[in-house]
């Protein structure tokens, strides 16, 4: 049943899949003083199932931002667009890293739409991402 907590294994496998990163900021484990968070892609409370395919690695902010959402407005065209599903999509063919992985960029509308609708620059992740850069821990690719 949707929204049991996720068993221990589950989260291992799926940790493995997201390579111990969030899906949307990329932000590493090694650097977290917390355990990632399960991201359920089609939201529990939208019938989504709590299985290996429907599950992905979030941290705690990201998660938030994304709520129980599946469309999001794309800032530059105004259109409603899918949020990113890391997934189902490559993060490389809809984000870039600028100013030398300090700021996240969207190339696409979902990749805009998602930076967006999840503050993926505002300054606490800048903050952190400027010394998870300068302990060479991030960027991750």
């Amino acid at each position: 049943m949707a929204g049991q907590r996720i068993a221990d294994w589950l989260y291992e496998v799926v940790a493995q899949d997201a390579q111990f990163q969030c899906g949307y900021c990329r932000c590493p484990q090694q650097v977290l003083p917390y355990r990632l968070e399960i991201e359920h892609l089609l939201p529990s409370s939208l019938g989504g199932a709590d299985n290996r395919e429907n599950l992905w690695l979030s941290c705690h902010r990201c998660k938030k931002l994304r709520s129980n959402r599946l469309k999001v407005t794309d800032p530059v065209t105004g259109e409603e667009v899918f949020i990113f599903n890391p997934r189902r999509h490559q993060w490389s063919e809809h984000f870039a890293w600028e100013q030398e992985g300090l700021l996240i960029v969207g190339l696409t509308a979902c990749g805009r739409a998602t930076a967006a609708t999840l503050n993926l620059n505002e300054r606490y992740h800048l903050s952190a991402r400027a010394i998870w850069i300068f302990a060479r821990a991030y960027p991750p690719d």
